[in-house]
């Protein structure tokens, strides 16, 4: 009996087994393997799923885009490109034909590319949006969600944007919702709006999930509980601050809930500096005998604020902080020189920027984590109002022509800048080092986009005193035709 060959496998086999591979395969391996396959993975039921993967742009390209970019010789046109990305959604949407009822999408989506996406998977019924796609394209998401009414699933990654209309579309169009996930937010809180946002748009959810949010408090917790009665099957807390770890009152609350993963003991932030300073609260509790459930994050603040009589010099809020806390310390603390202000409450839609101007000797300012999408406004206000502001610090931000252009134009007489572990491009650094003639300290020390021996940035940072690169790369992503078809970052 003659063997069969794989090329003559019935089409319905084919599709199956290819609608579970997922995009890499469907895209770059399947299609080059011979005719046949090239034509089933064309087929619609094979694109069922799409996840497409996010970029870090300028550190680490998928695999996926830059064998793309190889196997079908797209080099005019750079796998993190705007045009080579928008082109990619275009190909998955023309192999999935509509049908495609599970999609995941990254980071990187431009506009453009969500006006394709929406109408073009009326059948989804589960969609999972990054977090930064959320936060840049807040006010799209509701005009996308109109088009799902099969949707029966929901994950968003930032909480503080636009959420209480997403979530009035989705109450009004997506009749079949039944699980919200608004996980790994650590830079957003789960606040009082949040919590009556849920409670008000979907009291019916059965499965929340609210793992590793930066701020949850027990009493916008009780808030979802008590308003969300059909939560019967699944609360997940995980991994979330809390001031009130341990709270046996909420637990007996939450006992009716069939999940094992609602647990006040496991709801610790998992940013160390926030686990150190919910330990210290725990600590002045105990030390002072106070009872937890009377000790919030605005009472303990407000208490070492006042200790320090308003003579403080530096602060450096914790991520935790609420915005009643930054609006106290403005007021209570005049005498402020460095400033350090944690990333979720730039995210916070009820943060004032303007608040941070009542700071008039301020000196030296620091975004946590090197936010700098809310950079252009802050600098506005430091510039207006603090005629002492000199120093400026985005350690690990992302430092392109946008973000260098800003300072350049409004902030051109900077004395102190701290750019260490940015990522980066040599263009941006060199528009900064032109643009900014007073420059006395430049740190640029394993940064992501250039060589520490670029001779042209030495060149143009003669006039800086200290002037530091060591440890910066210029990463290039490289196919290595010795392993197949893998990549690696090669210096």
């Amino acid at each position: 009996m003659a063997q069969r060959r794989w090329e003559e496998l019935d089409s319905d086999c084919l599709t199956n087994v290819f609608g579970r591979v997922g995009m890499e395969s469907l895209l770059v391996d399947i299609p080059f393997v011979c005719k046949s396959w090239h034509k089933a993975s064309h087929d619609p039921s094979c694109w069922l799923s799409i996840d497409f993967p996010n970029v870090d742009y300028y550190l680490s390209v998928p695999v996926l885009l830059i064998r793309f970019e190889h196997n079908y010789k797209t080099k005019e046109w750079p796998a993190w490109s705007r045009v080579f990305l928008n082109g990619l959604v275009k190909i998955v949407i023309e192999c999935s034909k509509g049908k495609a009822t599970c999609l995941k999408l990254p980071g990187w989506c431009s506009k453009e590319a969500l006006k394709l996406v929406a109408p073009e998977w009326p059948h989804l019924k589960s969609v999972g949006l990054h977090d930064d796609l959320v936060r840049l394209h807040y006010g799209k998401i509701p005009d996308m969600i109109r088009n799902w009414r099969n949707l029966e699933e929901l994950s968003l990654g930032a909480t503080d944007k636009n959420l209480e209309q997403i979530l009035e579309q989705v109450s009004i169009h997506c009749k079949k919702l039944y699980s919200l996930c608004l996980s790994n937010t650590q830079t957003s809180s789960i606040h009082g709006d949040t919590a009556r946002s849920i409670v008000s748009f979907l009291p019916n959810i059965k499965h929340l999930t609210l793992r590793n949010c930066g701020v949850l408090r027990p009493e916008d917790l009780v808030t979802i509980i008590r308003g969300c009665k059909d939560l019967l099957v699944y609360l997940d807390v995980t991994n979330s601050s809390t001031l009130l770890v341990g709270d046996e009152q909420l637990a007996k609350l939450a006992s009716h809930i069939g999940n094992e993963k609602f647990n006040p003991w496991n709801a610790i932030n998992g940013h160390e500096s926030s686990w150190g300073f919910q330990n210290l609260v725990k600590r002045f509790e105990s030390q002072y005998r106070i009872d937890g459930s009377r000790c919030s994050v605005t009472t303990f603040i407000k208490f070492i604020v006042n200790r320090s009589g308003g003579k403080a010099t530096l602060l450096k809020l914790p991520r935790c902080c609420t915005v009643e806390v930054f609006k106290y310390v403005t007021t209570a603390c005049p005498e402020i020189k460095t400033l350090s202000i944690p990333e979720n409450l730039l995210f916070n839609k009820h943060m004032n920027l303007e608040l941070i101007g009542k700071w008039k000797k301020l000196e030296v300012v620091s975004l946590d984590l090197g936010c700098s999408f809310y950079l252009e406004e802050i600098l506005a206000v430091l510039i207006k109002e603090c005629k002492q502001f000199c120093g400026l610090d985005l350690s690990n931000a992302y430092i392109f022509e946008h973000e260098a252009s800003t300072i350049v134009n409004l902030a051109p007489t900077i004395k102190y800048l701290n750019l260490r572990g940015a990522k980066t491009n040599r263009y941006s650094v060199y528009m900064i080092l032109k643009g900014c003639k007073d420059l006395v300290v430049f740190d640029a020390r394993n940064c992501v986009g250039f060589n520490e021996d670029d001779s042209e940035i030495s060149k143009h940072a003669s006039h800086v005193k200290s002037f530091k690169c060591k440890g910066s790369q210029l990463l290039e992503c490289l196919i290595e035709p010795s392993y197949g078809m893998t990549f690696g970052l090669i210096i």
